[in-house]
């Protein structure tokens, strides 16, 4: 298959299936709560999603071309109406402008990044306990959430892209995707002084 045109790939956007999975592990939560708690006026929210096969997707995930045009698939992902639907606190538009920005990491720098948002706590209070518990329960939030980390990519940003977000330094947002599970999964966090 040839690159796909960007016709093809609106259309991916507009038919891609994902389906809204409502249990997260409890790895994951126990991030969400260590996230929440020292962010007195903001908090933290997670979801993931199923997907099915989509000759599209299944391209770009092959050639691991998923940032970036054509695809850009933080922004298409976010602007998907099963995500809008699922998270309408985010209030999100039917299509991300002015476009999300950040960077891909790898798993890594996944877990390095959320290690540092857990300790780093919020304005007003700090994380209450040691930079290696910190270390593991965002460890512990990856395992469960990645499995194999071979069929996966991540995206990391610190933009304010939603009305949700404060503009502040405690903004974070992880986009992953498990093409071994056909999963897609979004974590958020912010707070404000």
């Amino acid at each position: 298959m040839s690159i796909p045109r960007p016709h093809a790939i609106d259309q991916m956007w507009r038919d891609l299936q994902l389906t809204h999975i409502p249990d997260q592990p409890q790895a994951v939560d126990e991030l969400l709560r260590r996230l929440e708690t020292p962010r007195l006026n903001g908090g933290a929210l997670f979801a993931w999603f199923q997907y099915e096969n989509h000759p599209v997707l299944d391209h770009f995930i092959e050639h691991r071309h998923l940032t970036g045009q054509p695809l850009d698939l933080p922004n298409g992902f976010l602007a998907h109406p099963e995500v809008r639907r699922v998270l309408p606190v985010l209030e999100l538009p039917d299509a991300m402008e002015p476009a999300i920005t950040g960077t891909v990491v790898d798993v890594f720098d996944l877990e390095a990044s959320l290690a540092r948002a857990v300790f780093s706590g919020g304005p007003y209070r700090s994380f209450e306990g040691s930079l290696r518990q910190a270390k593991s329960i965002a460890g512990q939030a990856v395992d469960a959430l990645q499995g194999d980390l071979r069929y996966h990519w991540f995206h990391h940003s610190v933009q304010d892209w939603s009305p949700w977000f404060s503009g502040g330094p405690w903004d974070g947002t992880w986009i992953g995707l498990d093409s071994f599970k056909k999963r897609l999964w979004l974590l958020c966090m912010t707070d404000m002084d």
